[in-house]
């Protein structure tokens, strides 16, 4: 509850900046400068910021020293990133901001919630990893460095890393317990784990990838093995989300992003897969208290929107039509919808937010199925979770919900049977010189071409 209490505290702190930097953009406010910052003493003109709190302050609908400490943060924020250029440009070197998680913190109790580290632009991250583990007296292993949504790759130059002058490294421990160095091995075995069944399942020739319905989509080897790989780390990523233990989670996810960014874009907006991605990707970061530094969080959540209508339809009608009910698809809706509300929230727009929170909460409460209702179903012989989709799919009506699963089950045995003949029929004709199986599609179209 605590930990909560502090993620909504900080929430609403981001979101009252937010509005303050949306309203001194908006009056082309140049924090940095005369008049509101002294060069020549490095120091900010109190007596002006004061002024311009006070004028801002009823447009805002905030305390006057609410927004002026905000006006100072951001001063302090825009100072940093030019010293940070400065430095680059005298140098070669990058200023990075390290923000530690709880239990990083718990560790470095002297070190406030930023630190800041100098390092050449040219070094590896395995070289920014080492300056780290100095820094926060952690050994390498025990964390993972993420930043600009990404996790920071140790065999690659920084400069070739979108790492900017004064960005913001999260510093992720990948361990909870006393046992360092036990639990370091543990989790680096995890990890590898993750991306070596990937690989193997990748590698397969049988593995299939399948729409919503469970047809297999036919798709080059290369492009089948990317998803493939990006698939297994996702599902890894959401088992660890489920767990709790998000800082694997958010690794496993944004390693299988990069795995999908290997794709060709009409690929990734033919499948849901990179949409339902970003959602978990920005979920995880809500969860950590960290969605405002997860880059164009609004944009990543559009693409998601955009994703979801493209394969369910604008009205999940190509849902409908698939499988005869869209309860699943709803409910991503659901949190899709209540992220957008949480990042227009962040960003300093309040109305925008307030229409989206109230438009998930009317979508949650038609998806909600009573327990009596629930219990019903239940009691046929059903398990929870097909009883409760099948009534969602239903309008809440069990004769309809018990016929609407038995015609599932059946329609998913129907599926199966046709996939095993379509292998039989594919190990028939064999592979192609490249080592693919015999695109069936392109064997029928010619046959019937006579």
């Amino acid at each position: 509850m605590e930990e909560e209490s502090s993620r909504d505290e900080s929430i609403v702190q981001e979101a009252n900046l937010s509005r303050i930097r949306n309203l001194i953009n908006g009056n082309k406010i140049k924090l940095w400068l005369d008049p509101y910052y002294d060069n020549d003493s490095k120091t900010p003109f109190e007596t002006k910021m004061l002024q311009t709190a006070n004028a801002l302050a009823p447009e805002l609908e905030m305390d006057d020293m609410e927004v002026y400490n905000g006006m100072m943060k951001l001063q302090e924020n825009a100072l940093d990133k030019l010293k940070a250029r400065e430095i680059l440009n005298r140098s070669g070197k990058i200023e990075l901001k390290l923000k530690l998680d709880k239990q990083a913190k718990e560790q470095n109790p002297d070190l406030g919630a930023f630190t800041t580290i100098n390092i050449d632009a040219y070094d590896t991250g395995d070289d920014l990893s080492k300056e780290v583990s100095k820094t926060i007296n952690l050994p390498i292993g025990m964390f993972k460095l993420v930043s600009a949504g990404s996790v920071i790759k140790s065999d690659v130059r920084l400069n070739q890393q979108n790492l900017k002058p004064g960005q913001t490294v999260m510093v992720l421990t990948v361990d909870h317990g006393d046992k360092a160095m036990q639990l370091v091995n543990e989790q680096r075995k995890i990890l590898n784990e993750a991306k070596e069944d990937a690989e193997r399942l990748g590698s397969r020739d049988q593995m299939t990838i399948a729409d919503q319905s469970g047809k297999e989509v036919e798709l080059p080897k290369e492009e089948r093995r990317a998803l493939i790989i990006a698939m297994s780390l996702h599902e890894k990523g959401k088992a660890a989300l489920k767990k709790g233990n998000l800082q694997l989670a958010i690794v496993l996810l944004l390693e299988a992003k990069d795995e999908y960014n290997q794709c060709r874009s009409e690929i990734l907006t033919a499948v849901d897969n990179y949409g339902l991605l970003n959602l978990d990707i920005s979920w995880c970061y809500l969860r950590l208290g960290n969605l405002s530094e997860l880059p164009n969080a609004q944009e990543r959540l559009k693409e998601c929107e955009n994703s979801f209508k493209k394969s369910y339809g604008e009205n999940l009608e190509r849902v409908m039509a698939l499988k005869g009910n869209s309860s699943n698809e709803a409910v991503l809706y659901v949190r899709l919808h209540l992220l957008q509300a949480i990042c227009s929230y962040i960003s300093g727009y309040s109305r925008e937010a307030l229409i989206l929170l109230k438009k998930a909460d009317v979508e949650f409460k038609i998806l909600k199925v009573p327990d009596d209702v629930l219990e019903e179903v239940v009691a046929q012989g059903f398990n929870e979770r097909e009883a409760r989709l099948a009534l969602r799919a239903t309008n809440h009506q069990p004769t309809l919900a018990v016929r609407h699963i038995i015609d599932v089950r059946q329609k998913k045995e129907e599926i199966e049977k046709a996939e095993k003949d379509r292998n039989k029929r594919r190990k028939a004709f064999g592979k192609t010189n490249d080592d693919s199986w015999v695109n069936l599609g392109y064997l029928d179209t010619l046959i019937k071409m006579g």
